[in-house]
C-alpha cells in the first residue's frame, strides 16, 4: 500500500516535470510543433496592418508602407502642409496643427524608409552616382525629419513665430532635397510643391 507521503510527493514530481515531446508525440497547443509555422495575424509581427516586420519583403516594415511609393509619402507630406501654411500663426488651431505636423512626419518617414525610386537613379547614370544619389537622399530625409521635429516642438509648446519660421525652413529643406535629386518645381515630378 502507498502512503500519503509518497502519493503526494509522486503528485508534485509529475506537476514539476517538463513536458517533452518525444518525435512521435504532438506538440502542446500553446506552441506549434517543430518544424512548422503559425500563419502570420493583421496587426502584430509579419502582419498585414499595423507593425511588426514583414509583407513579403525582409526587413522592410509591414503594413501601410507596403505598397507607397516616395510619390505615396511625399502626397501625404503635400496633403498635410497645405493647411498648416493657413493655420501655423493660430493658436487656435494648435491640436490641428500638431495633427498636421504628425501626418507629415509619417510621410518622411515612409519616404525615408523606401528606395530612391528607379527613374531618379536612371537619371543618375553610373552606379557612382546612383550611390551618391542615394546617400543624398537619406540626408535629405532626415534632415527634414529634423525640422518636422523641431515644428513640432515650436507649435506644442505655443511658439508660433517659430513654428512659422520652422515651416519656411521645411519647405527650404523640401527644396534643397529635390534640387538633390534633379527635381525642380517645372518638372512636375513631385507632388510636394502647392498646385
Amino acid at each position: 500500500m502507498i502512503s500519503i507521503a509518497t502519493a503526494v510527493l509522486v503528485t508534485v514530481t509529475t506537476l514539476v516535470q517538463p513536458v517533452s515531446t518525444a518525435p512521435d508525440q504532438k506538440a502542446p497547443a500553446s506552441q506549434p510543433a517543430p518544424g512548422t509555422e503559425q500563419p502570420r495575424q493583421p496587426g502584430g509581427p509579419g502582419g498585414g496592418q499595423g507593425g511588426g516586420q514583414g509583407g513579403g519583403q525582409p526587413g522592410r516594415p509591414g503594413g501601410e508602407r507596403r505598397g507607397i511609393s516616395v510619390e505615396g509619402a511625399m502626397k501625404i507630406m503635400d496633403r498635410a502642409m497645405e493647411p498648416l501654411n493657413n493655420d501655423i500663426s493660430n493658436p487656435a488651431k494648435r491640436d490641428e496643427n500638431l495633427g498636421h505636423v504628425n501626418e507629415m512626419q509619417r510621410g518622411c518617414v515612409i519616404a525615408k524608409g523606401l528606395p530612391v525610386p528607379k527613374e531618379l537613379l536612371e537619371k543618375a547614370g553610373n552606379e557612382a552616382a546612383q550611390t551618391k544619389l542615394k546617400q543624398e537622399y537619406r540626408s535629405h530625409m532626415f534632415a527634414l525629419l529634423k525640422k518636422l521635429i523641431s515644428l513640432e516642438e515650436a507649435i506644442a509648446d505655443g511658439k508660433t513665430d517659430d513654428a512659422k519660421k520652422l515651416l519656411d525652413e521645411v519647405a527650404q529643406e523640401r527644396d534643397r532635397g529635390h534640387n538633390a535629386m534633379g527635381m525642380s518645381e517645372d518638372s512636375n515630378v513631385s507632388p510636394f510643391y502647392p498646385k
